[in-house]
């Protein structure tokens, strides 16, 4: 199953998948791979979609989703940002975001500024994150808030460097 997983994102077929089936192949992929793999698919995700478009991607796919996942995500990315040197309560201020009730407007602000100032800090934290809970079966939450575009990133990341 992860030869055809692979084979699918190689051959240009992921962009045809649905969300859910696109979250569950990257979850398997990211389950099969070291978690420096997985660290670095995120890295290389974030490189291509820039800061703009991975805060535009957590900014759609935030929208639906439950006060719980918008504040585990935020948790991430105030601790992404404060490892890169940033002060997370400026940064919540300047996005005019609340830790405890975080929405869409506020995590897209917060990715942009992780992305824009710490892209490895930030790949380090979500690919650790990503890498643990898909080897354990679950992994669904934070990365569907990512959104299907970085997901996608993510997945083609993986299969062109962690199974070649």
């Amino acid at each position: 199953m992860l030869d055809s997983i692979v084979q699918q994102f190689l051959g240009g077929q992921a962009q045809n998948l649905d969300g859910d089936t696109l979250h569950q192949h990257v979850r398997h992929m990211a389950g099969n791979a070291p978690t420096p793999s997985v660290v670095g698919a995120v890295q290389g995700a974030l490189g291509q979609m820039g800061p703009q478009g991975f805060g535009q991607s957590v900014h759609h796919a935030s929208q639906g989703a439950s006060q719980g996942q918008r504040n585990e995500l935020g948790s991430i990315l105030l601790h992404a940002i404060e490892q890169g040197g940033g002060n997370p309560k400026q940064a919540l201020a300047k996005h005019n975001a609340d830790p405890n009730s975080m929405q869409a407007s506020g995590l897209a602000g917060l990715a942009t500024q992780a992305a824009e100032n710490n892209p490895q800090v930030l790949a380090s934290l979500l690919g650790g994150h990503i890498s643990q809970n898909s080897s354990s079966g679950g992994g669904g939450g934070i990365m569907q808030l990512l959104g299907n575009p970085m997901v996608q990133q993510i997945g083609m990341h993986l299969a062109q460097n962690a199974f070649k």
